[in-house]
């Protein structure tokens, strides 16, 4: 799969050198650094990441770790949180912090959100059977020793497969809260969108929920799939048919509307807040399509708004931050 990749800022969700490691494909792995280099290795990631990956790294830009929902590496072993000795990280209570996902299940989602100097919160979906999906998380403390030491620790999982209930299989977002500590998690299903808040004293609160027009009418429930991109700022948000705003104090989305109404899967907002990108395609299927970039002006966003448009040969696919010096 190709990537349409647009170069963005947010202070919102995770700092810049956090983004230095990738990990998606067929074993595939980039490191970036702090002059737009980079390097593909093909041995490092011991993973197949089909769909719904997600890697961080420490300020410093340092592997963390790395969530898999699936796993097609064999039948045998399925998805994890892996840690920075590319193997799965440990369990506190002893054994492998594995994600047991069903084999056909292929398009899954994952986030993980800090909340303190040491702990993350990882959130996935994680399929239980074909075609239906269950929310979870776990907690990740990275001062403990793990598969590393205590000099040098590789962390440990401190709580693992908390169930929150169903999810589309690709709607897990997330953005700082308004008090610059806690974050927002975000899970967009049919027709509403359920905002959790994150902190490191209360866990994963219960949701605020709000109703939103995710899809046309007629469209079927596969055109809910595909991620809610933020605004740097957090103030908006963008997904395949519409646009929305969302008040990063209350957890609240109001002001939603249909942009279009064919889908466009991939979405993301410049860094400026001025612009909202969307990509598309026009025929062809996922591998053979004939794409499209459009730009939106933000301050003059309406439902009636006209892009300006770039025809591109390509797949229609997710829009991705990257570090704000590659260019």
């Amino acid at each position: 799969m190709l990537f349409l990749i647009l170069l963005v800022t947010s202070n919102n969700v995770i700092a810049q050198k956090q983004l230095n490691h990738w990990w998606f494909g067929i074993n595939v792995e980039m490191e970036w650094d702090c002059s737009g280099n980079y390097m593909i290795n093909s041995t490092n990631n011991p993973v197949k990441a089909v769909a719904g990956s997600f890697t961080i790294s420490d300020k410093d830009g340092d592997f963390l770790f790395h969530i898999l929902p699936t796993d097609f590496n064999s039948t045998s072993v399925d998805g994890g949180i892996y840690d920075n000795t590319n193997t799965y990280m440990q369990l506190a209570t002893g054994g492998p912090a594995e994600i047991n996902l069903n084999s056909g299940s292929g398009a899954n989602d994952a986030i993980a959100v800090p909340v303190g100097s040491n702990v993350w919160y990882a959130f996935y979906s994680h399929g239980i059977s074909t075609n239906s999906y269950d929310l979870n998380y776990s907690r990740i403390d990275m001062s403990l020793p793990g598969n590393g030491t205590a000099a040098n620790p590789s962390g440990e999982v401190t709580s693992h497969l908390n169930s929150m209930g169903n999810a589309n299989r690709q709607g897990i977002s997330a953005v700082r809260h308004a008090n610059g500590t806690d974050y927002w998690l975000l899970v967009k299903k049919i027709n509403t969108i359920e905002a959790y808040q994150v902190s490191l004293a209360g866990g994963v609160s219960v949701p605020i929920i709000s109703s939103v027009t995710l899809r046309p009418a007629g469209a079927t429930s596969q055109a809910s799939t595909g991620k809610l991109a933020f605004s740097a700022d957090g103030s908006k948000a963008a997904w395949a048919y519409g646009v929305v705003d969302f008040d990063i104090s209350t957890g609240l989305f109001s002001n939603d509307f249909i942009l279009t109404q064919s889908q466009e899967f991939g979405n993301c907002f410049s860094s400026n807040c001025k612009y909202l990108y969307r990509s598309g395609k026009t025929s062809g299927s996922q591998t053979t399509s004939q794409g499209y970039l459009t730009r939106y002006e933000v301050s003059t966003l309406t439902a009636t708004s006209v892009p300006d448009t770039i025809a591109m040969s390509g797949v229609q696919s997710t829009n991705n931050w990257a570090p704000d010096w590659v260019r």
